[in-house]
């Protein structure tokens, strides 16, 4: 099989399963991702015979579904624009869009068949349908936000964080709204997707991941993985370890969207202070809340998921499970800036400078201490 790194046989092992092929004696050698990329996956296995043509396949379909990514984005951009009240010619729009279509590593993404890029048109799904949600509340765009939100969850457990963003989120707009009905709906649609996404995912793990309860190295991904890693944040070191970690995050969110994702966050200070006093948040301030908690969930995840960099040294800066959310408030930043009240006038941009400074001698100093112990690469084992 073409695939060059284990992510990838975790996510083909889910489509040969959907495909009824029989791969469970070698699927154990890598730990369980998710398995909802694997019913796209398992089309393609059924296609053609050949793997080096479905991997080639899945590589395209990468290409196209960027494109239509860029489509998204364009329209949540509208959405903005037309919230924020600001005009902007076409072809800053469209240059706008290009900016956070060239996200840097979902370029580099579109060269794998990881789950990165489905996750990825799925997240820009979501926040269309959220942003329709703020302008029209129906349960139809409650329905379709929460199954989008069970899609991505599907793909992988990480993607809880978008799950339970929107949730909160439609929570917040149904009780600014007084639609009370639409609460218990929406709380019944929510434990309807959870069953169901746990009821495959037992049938899945149960005949594909047969070692799954006696490998530790599989249950990273597993409930019973990630509560482990939690009650490790009850020791003084557990908590230490965590702010040094979150450190890493910040630092990564920063860098990674060149800065632009800190305005957004310095703009919903100002909507809380607002909200605080009483006054009503408007539509533009609620899709900017709406960006930083979806942001700040999954970065929470992430970063409890990605504790013990000490075994790992790049999980101290391990942001892929939480770079879906990034492109959104880089999108939000650069319309901030591009509107009439330009943010960079104003003392928040000074501000975000301090916060990347602050953050990065932090993460720097941190980095020298394990040079210095020698422990950059530890259990860097190579997949044949």
């Amino acid at each position: 099989f073409p695939a060059i790194y284990g992510d990838e046989f975790g996510y083909w092992a889910a489509g040969s399963f959907f495909a009824g092929l029989h791969w469970e004696n070698i699927t154990t050698i890598n730990p369980y991702y998710g398995y909802g990329y694997g019913f796209f996956l398992s089309i393609i296995l059924q296609l053609v015979d050949s793997p080096i043509v479905g991997y080639k396949i899945a590589l395209y379909c990468n290409i196209f579904t960027m494109i239509m990514i860029y489509i998204l984005i364009l329209k949540v951009e509208k959405i903005l624009l037309r919230f924020a009240q600001c005009e902007l010619s076409v072809w800053l729009q469209i240059c706008i869009a290009m900016f956070v279509e060239c996200y840097t590593s979902y370029i580099q993404y579109v060269n794998y068949s990881w789950a990165e890029i489905p996750t990825l048109f799925f997240t820009w799904c979501g926040i269309w349908v959220a942003l329709k949600c703020i302008e029209k509340n129906t349960i139809n765009n409650q329905v379709f936000l929460m199954l989008v939100s069970f899609i991505l969850v599907t793909i992988h457990m990480r993607n809880l964080g978008f799950f339970i963003t929107a949730f909160l989120f439609l929570m917040f707009l149904n009780m600014r709204l007084e639609q009370r009905k639409e609460m218990i709906y929406l709380v019944i649609i929510s434990s309807l997707f959870l069953i169901i996404f746990w009821g495959i995912k037992e049938i899945y793990t149960g005949n594909y991941y047969i070692e799954l309860s006696g490998n530790c190295h599989n249950v990273d991904n597993e409930l019973s993985g990630i509560w482990r890693k939690i009650e490790s944040l009850c020791s003084f070191q557990g908590i230490k370890k965590f702010f040094v970690a979150l450190s890493g995050k910040i630092y990564y969110l920063s860098m990674a969207s060149f800065g632009f994702a800190l305005f957004p966050i310095f703009f919903s200070l100002n909507s809380i202070k607002k909200k605080l006093k009483g006054q009503s948040l408007a539509s533009l301030e609620i899709a900017v809340l709406f960006g930083n908690g979806l942001s700040i969930i999954m970065l929470l995840i992430c970063n409890i998921y990605m504790i013990n960099y000490d075994t790992r040294f790049d999980l101290l800066l391990y942001g892929r499970y939480f770079e879906n959310s990034i492109p959104y408030l880089m999108l939000i930043g650069a319309i901030l800036i591009a509107s009439n009240d330009c943010i960079l006038r104003n003392k928040e941009f000074v501000y975000a400078i301090i916060l990347i400074l602050s953050v990065a001698t932090v993460v720097e100093k941190n980095q020298n201490y394990k040079l210095a112990k020698g422990n950059v690469f530890v259990n860097m084992t190579p997949i044949a």
